[in-house]
């Protein structure tokens, strides 16, 4: 009874660290560098040459925007970074300049 009573206690305790509050972010340049250095660090980027997007481009927009073209890109089966590079091709096509 007694070992059943401390495995919980036990448990509950690991419980509570997992819950804990983690340390605030450092929002400093050279702090933020220093994440995104650590972060590529641990990316596979065997994956990203064969692809060939290297480039991260985070954009906002509208959220209505963003669902129809998620929506656009699913219906035609394709992810949506796919999706909106080829989107991307095809204005710059429109618009007389050729992508690289």
């Amino acid at each position: 009874m007694v070992d059943a009573i401390e495995k919980a206690a036990m448990n509950f305790a690991a419980a509570r660290r997992k819950l804990k509050a983690k340390a605030p972010v450092d929002k400093a340049r050279k702090s933020t560098k220093k994440r995104e250095k650590e972060l590529i660090g641990q990316t596979d980027r065997r994956h990203l040459k064969r692809s060939g997007r290297t480039d991260v481009w985070a954009i906002r927009m509208r959220p209505e925007l963003k669902a129809q073209c998620k929506a656009k890109a699913e219906s035609k089966g394709m992810l949506l970074s796919a999706w909106a590079e080829a989107a991307f091709e095809a204005f710059l096509a429109a618009e007389g300049t050729p992508h690289a």
